[in-house]
């Protein structure tokens, strides 16, 4: 992924530079700026792209870690109880 959006952003930017001419009215210093601005985004993408990666779990390792039923809900817990106490903005009291 890192690779692909460097490589994404140099051809994009750089390529319109070049495809509308851009380079004709810039100066030595905006220049300068436009290769530090390109040089700070693939600098940005690289710190970004050296994020550790946690090792993958096997599916024993999840479902050992897991405490949910087949319902998807923890044993016991239900999604909503006949007892709840939620009122309804609509009920007359």
């Amino acid at each position: 992924m890192a690779i692909e959006a460097i490589v994404n952003e140099l051809t994009g930017v750089t390529g319109g530079m070049l495809y509308f001419q851009e380079y004709q009215g810039m100066s030595a210093g905006s220049l300068w700026g436009f290769m530090s601005g390109l040089a700070l985004g693939v600098a940005g993408v690289v710190v970004l792209a050296r994020k550790p990666v946690a090792p993958r779990r096997t599916a024993t390792e999840r479902s050992a870690d897991s405490k949910q039923t087949s319902s998807g809900y923890a044993s016991g817990e239900q999604p909503f109880s006949s007892t709840s106490s939620v009122a309804l903005l609509d009920d007359p009291q």
